[in-house]
């Protein structure tokens, strides 16, 4: 019974062919209602959308959610290849311009919290795999302000990423191009 309340509501589809179950439209729906009633989001949307017009890259505004950093929302740059982010999938802090850029202006005992707990996988040859050499690069992130990502999770996928911050300079999230 609740699993066809579900499909029947859009939460659930069920496959045909096989019977089992798969995630709805609707939650997908639901999760955007849910990032256009962020602050964030609605004052970033004009400036991302700017930002890719004249770019014509993919610009994303990507936030932080305790250890792992997510995609609020993406804006296509119109060219052909482009590096899309999946709106809501959980990435690690030490890949990815924007969440380099989040784990660097966290509060500093959060940092060292984060990093204390933090598994660095590599994805390519350019990973950060050590604790050192990550502090290192958050240092020169918070020196120069920004984040400069070079295949670090892609190998041909290079991102640079600005601070979204409040008026009281704490950072909010990542603006991100890639």
């Amino acid at each position: 019974r609740i699993l066809t309340a579900l499909e029947a509501r859009g939460y659930l589809q069920q496959a045909p062919d096989t019977q089992a179950y798969r995630l709805g439209l609707m939650l997908l729906r639901l999760g955007q209602q849910i990032g256009r009633k962020l602050d964030l989001y609605n004052i970033a949307l004009p400036i991302i959308t700017d930002i890719a017009a004249e770019t014509r890259e993919v610009v994303h505004l990507v936030v932080r959610h305790g250890d792992h950093a997510s995609c609020v929302v993406h804006h296509g740059g119109g060219r052909m290849l482009q590096a899309y982010d999946q709106v809501g999938e959980p990435h690690l802090l030490h890949v990815g311009a924007s969440p380099k850029l989040l784990l660097a202006f966290a509060p500093e005992e959060e940092r060292a919290r984060l990093l204390r707990r933090i598994v660095l996988r590599r994805f390519t040859a350019a990973t950060i795999t050590t604790v050192r050499e990550l502090r290192k690069r958050l240092e020169e992130i918070r020196t120069q302000g920004y984040s400069v990502d070079e295949g670090h999770l892609e190998p041909a996928v290079r991102a640079v990423a600005a601070a979204a911050h409040t008026l009281g300079r704490r950072v909010v999230g990542g603006i991100q191009s890639s």
